[in-house]
């Protein structure tokens, strides 16, 4: 009898001797098996505990000798900093799209990565925000400003009036206002409203500020007068100021006196929201005396006045101006004397532009070398534009966005016009060209006196 058919047994009935005994030692070994099976399961668990704790260990001193975390504070920020790094070589915090990636991720690894993501200001003083009325945008702007410390801020702030409304309420130029002591680089693409709201609060100017940018769909001429934001902006060097709007209603543009700007220490400066006249794009241009770039948006001369005196602008390397008429482009550049520039670029709203004995005389008097030159060009064919290219051996790069003739073209593919050409858009006979290339495959199908050959 087993312990199992004991068990099935009708219990009921009284049992003999001899199997009560028997029973009572089948139930005496089974207790024995038991005991014995916890005592090797006690072990077994404590063997497992054991290794347990020895794998933790090693995990533990893994971690203790891993190389990231023998590397210095300093070295491992430098990283941090490289993942955020934009083809422009620095760290830039992108708002609203870092949501849930680097720089906020990194302070979820450990301590340590937090503790050295919190403490290096390079990583948050780099704000470039597309704002669309989002309310988590604007705290998470104050949080990264509360994170650079007390590093210089450069901040871009895009949100388009097309799309928010011209007249919607955008709190983060505001925001920016208590941090304005350590500005260096600000943009903001908003509203002219917004902007003039933002100059209007200015209490002081910001010392540090080198580049400020503003991107409106409105004139700002009256609150450009009275900001304080220029007053003693002893480092800015770069004053672009542009519309939204390829084109906008006529609007002069205040002279120079009536704006307090540092012009003297300017070394690019852009001011494309307004058209200005002749007379008062050179007196800019007499007050910007270390003036590297340039761009105006010139209108015809209101009183009519013919320059006489020379406007000589040393340092000049790129001038880009946009005129309605080409009566407002010759008398802009007439009086100008510009012995350091190298790129030109002029557009006209008239079907036809400057003409290639204006600009030849430009050069010729600058001494110049051009090496880029973009413009509209006369409605013909002008002999001229041979003198042109002639007088300009060093350009690479040519855009005339009128006919060019077919001896122009055969001397150009035969490198006696604009050896160093590389890159060319232009027209002829209707047909564009958009590389040197182009101009070599015209020129072969073309014969010696210009006539075009049938394929």
């Amino acid at each position: 009898m087993t312990l199992e058919t004991a068990a099935k047994s009708n219990n009921l009935l009284p049992l003999p001797d001899a199997e009560r005994h028997f029973i009572h030692n089948l139930l005496s070994d089974a207790a024995q098996d038991l005991g014995s099976v916890d005592i090797e399961v006690d072990r077994t668990r404590s063997a497992l505990d054991g290794r347990l704790l020895h794998v933790h260990a090693e995990k533990v001193t893994d971690i203790a000798v891993a190389p990231h975390r023998t590397l210095p504070p300093e070295l491992l920020a430098k990283m941090f900093i490289h993942c955020m790094e934009d083809e422009l070589g620095g760290p830039i915090l992108l708002l609203p799209q870092s949501a849930g990636s680097l720089p906020w991720t990194l302070g979820h690894i450990c301590s340590r990565w937090r503790q050295i993501v919190l403490q290096e200001p390079t990583l948050w003083n780099n704000i470039s925000i597309t704002y669309h009325n989002s309310t988590h945008i604007p705290a998470m702007m104050k949080e990264a400003l509360f994170r650079s410390a007390e590093a210089s801020l450069s901040i871009s702030i895009y949100s388009h009036p097309s799309r928010n409304g011209p007249h919607d309420e955008n709190p983060l130029p505001t925001m920016i206002l208590p941090y304005i002591h350590r500005l260096r680089t600000l943009s903001l693409f908003v509203s002219a409203p917004s902007i003039r709201q933002f100059l209007s609060e200015v209490s002081e100017s910001p010392p540090a500020l080198k580049v400020i940018e503003f991107w409106g769909d409105g004139n700002i001429e009256q609150t450009l007068r009275e900001t304080k934001m220029f007053e003693n902006a002893s480092n800015l060097r770069k004053l672009l100021l542009k519309s939204i709007h390829n084109y906008v209603p006529l609007s002069v543009l205040p002279s120079a006196e009536d704006i307090p700007v540092p012009w003297a220490q300017l070394t690019h400066l852009e001011l494309a929201f307004a058209f200005m006249s002749p007379d008062t794009a050179h007196n800019l241009l007499r007050v910007c005396s270390n003036l590297q770039e340039c761009r105006f948006k010139i209108g015809s001369s209101q009183r009519g006045v013919v320059p006489t005196d020379t406007v000589v602008v040393p340092h000049l390397r790129r001038l880009q101006f946009e005129v309605e008429t080409v009566s407002a482009s010759c008398e802009f550049i007439r009086p100008l004397l510009l012995p350091s520039l190298t790129a030109l670029d002029e557009g006209s709203l008239e079907e036809r532009g400057l003409s290639y004995s204006s600009l030849l005389s430009l050069i010729r008097r600058s001494r110049c070398e051009i090496t880029e030159l973009r413009m509209k060009g006369p409605s013909a064919p002008d002999q001229d534009l041979e003198r042109l290219l002639e007088a300009v051996p060093k350009i690479r790069d040519l855009a005339i966005f009128s006919p060019l003739s077919s001896a122009v073209v055969m001397r150009i593919a035969t490198r006696q016009l604009a050896p160093k050409l590389q890159i060319v858009e232009c027209y002829v006979n209707g047909v564009p060209c958009r590389c040197f290339e182009d101009i070599c495959g015209l020129a072969g199908g073309m014969s010696i006196g210009g006539e075009s050959r049938q394929a």
